[in-house]
């Protein structure tokens, strides 16, 4: 049993608990990953593996391999990178340059398709009032580009091709 807000929890229903143990074939501790028969858990930090061992993890189980999307930004953040994703938007060291990730409240539902679009012409025409800075959209992978090129060509912004993690290197704001 575990207790959350002064209830008690089963991780299983009572009778598949019983059947289990009775079994000999219940985890010692369902409530944590890797608690159990696990030979090793990987886990992205050494707080993550604090977290792991208080709940019940043993510290010998537990190796700490970092985050793959992580190597790929620290990648982004070369001098070389930034220079290569400047150069492939065509700007300059001097410019300022903000990244917007696009709502997609659209796409997700979360408005009309006619709402959507009336929050995107507000926000482009907003960002567009800023006068000196390149703006570049970085649209969900949910999104369809071509939906968005038309606002982008009146506002005069660019849709980006790249994923944001190269992208937040070289910005200025990202909003």
């Amino acid at each position: 049993a575990h207790t959350y807000r002064q209830k008690k929890l089963l991780m299983y229903p009572g009778n598949e608990l019983l059947a289990a143990s009775f079994l000999g074939i219940a985890p010692k501790n369902p409530w944590t990953i890797g608690a159990n028969g696990a030979g090793c858990t990987a886990v992205e930090s050494e707080d993550q593996a604090q977290r792991y061992t208080e709940g019940g993890v043993e510290r010998e189980k537990i190796v700490v391999t970092g985050k793959a999307s992580m190597d790929a930004f620290y990648q982004a953040t070369t001098d070389e990178a930034c220079a290569e994703t400047r150069r492939h938007f065509g700007i300059s060291e001097e410019e300022t340059v903000i990244v917007c990730a696009v709502p997609q409240l659209g796409e997700h539902g979360q408005l009309s398709w006619e709402e959507h679009w009336k929050e995107i012409e507000f926000l482009l025409s907003s960002l567009a009032e800023i006068r000196g800075v390149r703006v570049l959209l970085s649209l969900h992978p949910k999104s369809d580009p071509q939906q968005y090129q038309s606002y982008a060509e009146r506002y005069k912004v660019t849709i980006a091709d790249k994923r944001y993690y190269e992208l937040l290197p070289i910005c200025d704001l990202y909003t």
